[in-house]
């Protein structure tokens, strides 16, 4: 089963495999309770444990987990074995993603620059079209553009 939740702290990360233990929350109702963190939060969200390679850290994306729930040392968690990242499609969401440190050497500046150049488009310019950015360098953002 799926769980669509947003990050909320790193507990655990591996530089080296990128391994990590993150706490999630989410509004699903369908977290079992003895997952669910026992904590109060002021959010009125549901907390829990994830586990896996590469989970995304960071809040400006939403999440879609996909996994089995275990007993481990540290309690009931979800192991993932599928992650999907779901990026806001608007421009302060697609900015704050491409900011979000994900994507190696942009920051909030450039992430700005790229956002005012290509618009709603920018997802689809930097995956689909690397035509497109050498034909349309983004200003300030290195000596070879993007």
């Amino acid at each position: 089963m799926a769980y669509t939740g947003i990050y909320e702290r790193t507990i655990f990360y591996n530089p080296v495999n990128k391994y990590s233990v993150i706490s999630v929350k989410t509004s699903d109702r369908s977290i079992p309770e003895k997952a669910r963190s026992a904590y109060r939060h002021r959010d009125n969200m549901i907390h829990f444990a994830a586990v896996g390679y590469e989970l995304p850290r960071t809040d400006q994306v939403s999440m879609i987990l996909d996994g089995e729930w275990k007993e481990g040392k540290n309690g009931f968690q979800l192991h993932v074995t599928k992650c999907e990242e779901v990026v806001p499609q608007t421009r302060e969401g697609i900015k704050g993603y491409l900011s979000s440190r994900l994507i190696k050497g942009i920051g909030g500046k450039t992430a700005e620059l790229i956002v005012d150049r290509f618009g709603a488009d920018t997802l689809h310019v930097l995956e689909n079209h690397p035509d497109l950015r050498a034909c349309s360098p983004v200003p300030g953002a290195g000596p070879y553009g993007l």
